[in-house]
């Protein structure tokens, strides 16, 4: 349903709503959506996380390997961490802190730890492994051109919001640190209910920013995004301009490989003509 346009082109020249093109990567065609919300991932889309996510991922090992002496790199392979590269559709690009800490104390029980031994181990191993690499938001640049359409969707009026399985503090951090607090409007991590995934967050998210989600635009890098915006109802796009290998699609959503092709017009009477759909 949400493949045309809002309602039509007429309504949105009649709203005087912004739209925004982009052409699908996957099947060639022209899209022009109307929006007056834009609902960013963090890492990944915003974010250039890659080589950060890297570094974690092995001092968090390392950490845990020093206190568990028979863990194997199967832990590795289970934070999707394969051929020295961190898989963006795996658990450490995707999961929350905890997802990722449950997994390490599973693979900590496994050596035959009790439960609540295992999941002291990980969340200490984690302490010290995230303390070696922060700060996190220093070491995580705005992928490159984020800061120009953002600065250009406030000035359009639309509304921002960031929603991430990162912690509301760091995403806190990496947009102060970056100078982009002032372009957005609402910041929701994974420590809000209900939280990403669930569908439900994407609406709560769009009430909060008082619109409806008919006019609102899931932009994300994991297939677990463009799946909360179709459980919700709302437009998605997959991003895939922030890893060195692309991610994988398995959602039927357009993908755009650079920032650069996303535009964002006044209203539907200030673009090309009406796009194939």
């Amino acid at each position: 349903m949400w493949r045309l346009p809002l309602r039509s082109l007429l309504d949105a020249v009649a709203l005087a709503m912004p739209v925004l093109q982009f052409r699908d990567q996957r099947s060639g065609d022209r899209w022009q959506i109307s929006v007056q919300a834009l609902l960013f991932d963090k890492d990944g889309t915003l974010a250039n996380s890659e080589a950060f996510l890297q570094r974690l991922v092995l001092a968090r090992y390392g950490a845990i390997a020093a206190q568990v002496p028979d863990l194997t790199t199967d832990l590795l392979l289970s934070w999707g961490y394969r051929q020295e590269r961190v898989d963006p559709a795996g658990l450490m690009a995707i999961g929350s802190r905890q997802e990722n800490l449950i997994a390490a104390a599973s693979a900590i029980a496994a050596q035959g730890y009790s439960w609540p031994r295992a999941l002291d181990l990980a969340e200490k191993s984690f302490r010290r492994g995230d303390a070696a690499c922060e700060p996190k938001a220093a070491q995580t640049p705005p992928i490159a051109g984020i800061q120009k359409l953002l600065s250009q969707a406030r000035s359009l009026g639309l509304k921002i919001a960031v929603i991430s399985a990162d912690s509301e503090a760091q995403i806190q951090s990496f947009l102060d640190c970056h100078q982009l607090r002032d372009f957005v409007d609402l910041i929701w991590g994974c420590d809000r209910r209900p939280s990403k995934p669930d569908p439900a967050a994407v609406l709560t998210v769009c009430q909060q920013l008082n619109v409806d989600p008919s006019t609102a635009v899931v932009i994300g890098d994991a297939d677990s995004d463009l799946r909360m915006a179709a459980g919700a109802g709302v437009a998605a796009i997959a991003a895939a301009w922030g890893w060195s290998q692309a991610p994988i699609f398995e959602a039927i959503t357009p993908i755009v490989t650079d920032v650069e092709d996303l535009k964002l017009l006044r209203d539907a009477s200030s673009g090309d003509r009406p796009p194939r759909i």
